[in-house]
C-alpha cells in the first residue's frame, strides 16, 4: 500500500456523497446529547448520587436486609443515597421540598408476592424533571431485588433438603438467614469482585452514566463505518472493478488502504471521547477516580476498534449487490449489534445465548473498554475486550479479503 493510495482514498471516502459529512457529524450530534443531558446533571449536582426516599411497607427480613445493605453500600454510594422513611406521604413531603428526587414505594405483599414468581412492582415517584433520576433508581432497584428473590428461592430449596436430610429446622433456619445475608452483601458489593470502582449498571455491566456515554460513542463509531461500506460495494460495481483495478495485487493495496482509510475515520469519531472525558474530570465527579492506566489503554485501544470496524464494513460492503442497498446493510447490521449488545436493550432482557452472541460483535468489547478505561479500569477486562477484538479483525479481514478479492477478479 503507497501512501498516494491511502490519501487518494481517503479524499474519496470524505467526498463521496453525503455519507462522509453524516459520519462525522454522527459524532457531534452524541456530543450534543451529551452535553444537553449528562453534563447539565453532572455540573448540577456535582455528584451522580441521585437522593431518594424509601417506604417499606413489606417489613419482611430478605426485603428490610436488603435496604439496610443498600442504604449503606460502599459500592453504591456513588449512584444513589436512601433515605427511609416511615409512610408514602413523607416521603412525598420530601420530594416537595426538594430533599429527594425520587419516592420509592415497596408494598406490603412485595416479598410474597416475589417468591410466588408473581408480577411484584416496585412504586417510583419522581417529577418530570427527575426522570433520568427516576430511571437509574428504578433499574438498579428491581435488578437489585430480583436477584434477592431469586437467591431466596434457592436457599429454601437448600434449607428443605437439609432437614429432609436430618439437619434440626432450627439449624436449617439458620444457615438459610446467613446464606441469604451473604448472597445480598455479594449482590451489593459485587462492583469490588472487579475492582473498588467496578462495574454496575442498568444492563448489569455498567454504571448509567458509564453506559449512556459508552453507548453513544460506540454507536457512532460504527454508523462511522458506512461510508467505506458504501464505498466498497460502489467500487465493487463500477468502473475499477470493471478494469481489473482491482484483482490481483493491485487490489490487495486498494483493500488495505480501504481498511486503513475506514479506520481514520472512524477513529476520528472516537477521539471525540477525549475531550468529553476531560471536561468530565475537570467537574472533579465521577470520571476518572483511580484510572491512571485508563488513558494509556484507550489510546492503544481506538485504533484496534476502528480498524475491527472497518474491517466489518469491508465483508457488509464486498456482500452488497447494488450500491444503494450497501447503506441499509450497515444500519441493519448497527442496529442487530445494538441489539444483541445492550445498547438498546437491558441484557437481562435477552436470551442468555442472544446475550452471549453480543459478545461477540464488536460493539459489546467496544463499549466494555470505553467504559472500563475511563472509569474504572480492569485489566483482566481490558486484555478480554482486546483479545476478542484482535479475533475479529482476523475474521473480518480474512472473509472481507477473500470476498474483495473474489469480487474483483470476477468482472
Amino acid at each position: 500500500m503507497s501512501l498516494n493510495l491511502l490519501i487518494l482514498d481517503i479524499k474519496r471516502l470524505l467526498g463521496h456523497g453525503k455519507a462522509g459529512v453524516l459520519a462525522l457529524v454522527a459524532p457531534l450530534a452524541a456530543l450534543l446529547v451529551f452535553a444537553a443531558i449528562i453534563v447539565p446533571l453532572l455540573a448540577g449536582s456535582g455528584s451522580l448520587a441521585a437522593p431518594y426516599a424509601i417506604c417499606n411497607e413489606d417489613q419482611s427480613e430478605p426485603v428490610e436486609l436488603f435496604i439496610n445493605l443498600l442504604a449503606n453500600s460502599e459500592s453504591l454510594r456513588d449512584i444513589s443515597t436512601a433515605y427511609p422513611v416511615d409512610d408514602i406521604m413523607a416521603g412525598f413531603d420530601l420530594l416537595e421540598q426538594g430533599k429527594v428526587s425520587v419516592v420509592v414505594h415497596i408494598g406490603e405483599d412485595f416479598y410474597q408476592r416475589l417468591l410466588k414468581g408473581e408480577n411484584a412492582q416496585v412504586s417510583l415517584y419522581a417529577y418530570p424533571s427527575h426522570a433520568f433520576e427516576q430511571t437509574m433508581i428504578s433499574l438498579t432497584l428491581n435488578h437489585a431485588l430480583a436477584a434477592v428473590g431469586q437467591s431466596q428461592n434457592l436457599l429454601e430449596m437448600t434449607g428443605q433438603a437439609a432437614v429432609a436430610a436430618g439437619v434440626a429446622p432450627a439449624e436449617s433456619a439458620r444457615l438459610v438467614a446467613d446464606g441469604l445475608d451473604q448472597a445480598i452483601r455479594r449482590h451489593m458489593e459485587r462492583r469490588s469482585v472487579l475492582s473498588r470502582q467496578g462495574a454496575l449498571s442498568p444492563t448489569g455491566d455498567y454504571l448509567p452514566v458509564e453506559y449512556y456515554l459508552a453507548a453513544l460513542f460506540s454507536l457512532g463509531a460504527a454508523l462511522a463505518m458506512l461510508p467505506s461500506l458504501h464505498l466498497t460495494a460502489f467500487d465493487l460495481q463500477g468502473p475499477l472493478c470493471r478494469r481489473g483495478a482491482l484483482a490481483g495485487r493491485r487490489g490487495r493495496r486498494f483493500l488495505i488502504a480501504r481498511l486503513v482509510s475506514g479506520g481514520l475515520l472512524i477513529n476520528l469519531t472516537l477521539l471525540l471521547l477525549l475531550p468529553a472525558a476531560v471536561f468530565i474530570h475537570e467537574l472533579g465527579v465521577y470520571w476518572g477516580r483511580g484510572v491512571g492506566l485508563g488513558w494509556l489503554a484507550l489510546l492503544l485501544a481506538l485504533p484496534l476498534i476502528s480498524l475491527t470496524l472497518s474491517a466489518l464494513g469491508l465483508c457488509l460492503g464486498s456482500l452488497a449487490k447494488q450500491p444503494r442497498l450497501s447503506l441499509w446493510y450497515g444500519f441493519y447490521a448497527v442496529l442487530l449489534m445494538a441489539v444483541l449488545s445492550g445498547a438498546l436493550l437491558s441484557e437481562g432482557m435477552l436470551p442468555p445465548l442472544i446475550s452471549e452472541l453480543g459478545r461477540w460483535t464488536p460493539l459489546k468489547p467496544s463499549m466494555s473498554i470505553i467504559a472500563n478505561t475511563l472509569f474504572a479500569f480492569d485489566p483482566a477486562r481490558y486484555l478480554r475486550d482486546i483479545s476478542r477484538l484482535l479475533l475479529l479483525l482476523f475474521v473480518y479481514c480474512l472473509a472481507g479479503g477473500f470476498l474483495y478479492s473474489r469480487k474483483g477478479a470476477g468482472r
